[in-house]
């Protein structure tokens, strides 16, 4: 047992995998190319059914999943509602037991499905299993992380963290400087990709609809710790994530819808005096990194990097003055 109600899982031999079992769930946005690429890497796997759900695409999403993968169940909304919405909508629609719930630019390696399938089959006490995530250039994506609004995650996140970097001892205290090579109980897991055992997810209400993005799988792993449900990593399958193949096409909107659902996390987990302290560190820490970028454009750049920059600049600005308060 570490601390922080962080306890690593004996790891058990592997049991025969179960991708039948498993349904998935495939939601996306304007990803048409990684989604061709996610489609193809869930297909190899032969799991149960399939199902896409498109939040009103306009590169042609919906018509290359109807052309290419007729064997594929698309839901085609003809509005962006949300991810936590389009999950709920995908999961609903298909029978599994254990889902598998995926972004658009996600891709499973070969066995993946079948050892998350395995692994909830030997852990019927876990809600949710997170796997393994890599970069496509293999490098690791960070997968679990401690719950927003503790210690814990005020010690784990820029700039602080560069300290706990250099403890001599310690380390294995805190998630963020843990290897990710055991099997253990975690607060939350990454939403790029999740198994979700279903009777667990559906007593709890699903997700919460009210966040359009981001904070959807964090408020659904504390929803589920609450009734003592766990939520666990296994490194024993590994997902390719791409990551912001669709957030990075709307960088200001996606800023401001960060930060919304941040309050609301907050607010809705928290005290009105707790919420206020971290939601006012939250817009200190925003400050300074406009003052950074701000710093960076005067002092000069190419041409490319100022562009970008200048729209930081602006997405930054946006979030702190934009009239989205009502989270």
């Amino acid at each position: 047992m570490t601390s922080r109600g962080v306890r690593a899982v004996r790891r058990e031999p592997n049991a025969p995998g179960g991708a039948r079992a498993v349904s998935v769930v495939v939601v996306s946005f304007n990803t048409r190319d990684h989604l061709r690429a996610c489609l193809d890497s869930v297909l190899a796997e032969a799991p149960g059914e399939i199902v896409v759900v498109d939040n009103a695409s306009t590169d042609g999403t919906a018509d290359m999943v109807r052309s290419e993968y007729r064997q594929v169940k698309l839901l085609a909304n003809n509005d962006n509602y949300g991810y936590g919405a389009a999950a709920n909508q995908g999961i609903k629609s298909c029978r599994g037991g254990y889902v598998l719930l995926l972004n658009g630019d996600a891709r499973v390696t070969p066995g993946a499905i079948s050892a998350l399938s395995a692994y909830m089959d030997r852990h019927p006490e876990a809600a949710v299993v997170g796997p393994l995530l890599r970069h496509p250039d293999g490098s690791l994506e960070r997968s679990y992380f401690p719950f927003p609004g503790t210690l814990a995650w005020f010690l784990e996140n820029k700039p602080v963290v560069w300290l706990l970097r250099c403890l001599p001892f310690g380390r294995e205290r805190f998630l963020c400087l843990t290897r990710p090579i055991v099997d253990r109980v975690v607060p939350w897991v990454l939403g790029a990709a999740l198994l979700l055992q279903r009777t667990a997810f559906e007593a709890v209400g699903g997700f919460d609809e009210a966040y359009f993005m981001y904070f959807e799988e964090v408020d659904l792993c504390l929803r589920l710790c609450a009734v003592q449900s766990e939520v666990h990593f296994t490194p024993t399958a590994t997902v390719l994530h791409v990551r912001g193949a669709s957030t990075s096409q709307s960088r200001t909107a996606m800023r401001i819808a960060h930060f919304r659902s941040f309050k609301r996390f907050h607010r809705r987990h928290y005290s009105r005096r707790r919420a206020g302290f971290w939601i006012a560190l939250r817009r200190l820490k925003i400050a300074m990194l406009l003052a950074t970028e701000i710093v960076r454009h005067r002092v000069g750049s190419d041409e490319r990097t100022r562009m970008v920059l200048t729209q930081e600049v602006d997405a930054w600005k946006a979030v702190l003055m934009g009239p989205h308060d009502a989270a």
